[in-house]
């Protein structure tokens, strides 16, 4: 439940004043508005141009990981540069105004009732910051970096009923999954995915990935049987998801990284040499994509509860969503109920949360 504070009255009222200025005083001037509770000893606090350029500037594990093919479509141009990329992304923060707070207040009030009523508690960060940009950072995406949300204006102010409830929900189950690498570990592997090392990819395939913020890297995999001639023994391979560009940016055409986006299953292997790579694991082994309506094993293990797919933190993000709403008609209920259970194994102590 959000917090509320009583109007005071009568002979109180020049006194309760003057404590809620010395408040703001103490606090650093910082307004209480910018504040919303979220969950007992959790709140959501607006982030300030400052505060958000920060975050965005950082290098972490989605900067560390851009491909030739991230920066370019990102900054609009070939041969892009993370600087390039920096100087775009730290002009696109904007400042909240109140009635997009409002907004973002009402939301948080629907996912705080959500919880109470699954008893549910995840492991949140004391703080999560919420930072609102031109949306010309990420192809108008939300998304999230460290503890911090990024919702594009747009987005904000999409008038679509309980759009920013789900979302919200949504974001947060990846501010979670990703400060918590022990309760990642255990979703992940309630949907079939297991760390590996980081994969290997062959050059044109490298400098065509696409980075998911809220799935930066190539660390988990899944195993698959493949269905072939019914003479032939059944095939198991790992897979990892992979986004894509189906060719190089091109300026002239234009566009956000999402009108060259494709996603594939692709084959990978330990070499001999203990180095994950596309293929059979050898090196300038061939890569082998698979398209994930071939591979019946895949949805038998995430489920078909959701169609965003690419990512294991992007199906369990959605499951998350419907498992706050209670939602009864899914096609897959085993997920949010393995889901439910694994969150609550991992619910914060007092003395534990940070």
């Amino acid at each position: 439940m959000l917090q509320t504070i009583p109007a005071p009255s009568g002979a109180r009222t020049a006194a309760a004043l003057l404590a809620l200025l010395a408040f703001v005083a103490q606090a650093g001037g910082e307004e209480p508005a910018q504040r919303i509770a979220l969950a007992p000893g959790v709140t959501l606090r607006a982030a300030t141009v400052e505060e958000g350029q920060k975050i965005l500037l950082e290098t972490d594990r989605f900067t560390s990981q851009l491909s030739a093919f991230d920066l370019d479509s990102r900054v609009g141009r070939t041969s892009a540069t993370r600087a390039d990329f920096d100087k775009l992304v730290s002009a696109q923060v904007l400042p909240w105004e109140n009635d997009e707070l409002d907004k973002i207040r009402a939301a948080a009030a629907v996912v705080t009732d959500w919880m109470r009523q699954r008893e549910l508690q995840p492991p949140f960060p004391r703080e999560i910051l919420l930072i609102q940009t031109t949306g010309k950072d990420e192809g108008n995406a939300a998304y999230c970096r460290g503890r911090a949300i990024i919702l594009p204006q747009r987005v904000v102010r999409d008038s679509r009923p309980n759009r920013m409830n789900d979302l919200l929900a949504h974001e947060l189950f990846h501010i979670v999954s990703a400060n918590h690498p022990e309760l990642q570990r255990a979703l992940y592997a309630a949907i079939g995915f297991r760390p590996c090392p980081p994969i290997q990819l062959p050059a044109d395939l490298a400098a065509r990935k696409i980075t998911n913020p809220d799935g930066p890297g190539l660390d988990y995999y899944i195993q698959l049987q493949l269905e072939q001639d019914p003479a032939t023994e059944a095939r198991l391979v790992k897979a990892v998801p992979l986004l894509f560009a189906k060719s190089a940016f091109d300026p002239e055409r234009g566009g956000s990284f999402f009108d060259y986006m494709q996603f594939q299953l692709l084959v990978v292997a330990a070499g001999e040499d203990g180095v994950w790579r596309a293929g059979s694991g050898k090196t300038g082994s061939a890569p082998q994509l698979i398209e994930p309506r071939s591979a019946p094993d895949f949805f038998r293990q995430i489920g078909r509860n959701t169609s965003y797919i690419v990512h294991p933190d992007e199906v369990l993000a959605d499951n998350f969503v419907f498992l706050l709403q209670g939602k009864k008609d899914l096609k897959s209920p085993h997920v949010v109920e393995q889901m439910e259970k694994i969150i609550k194994t991992h619910a914060p102590k007092a003395s534990t949360q940070k």
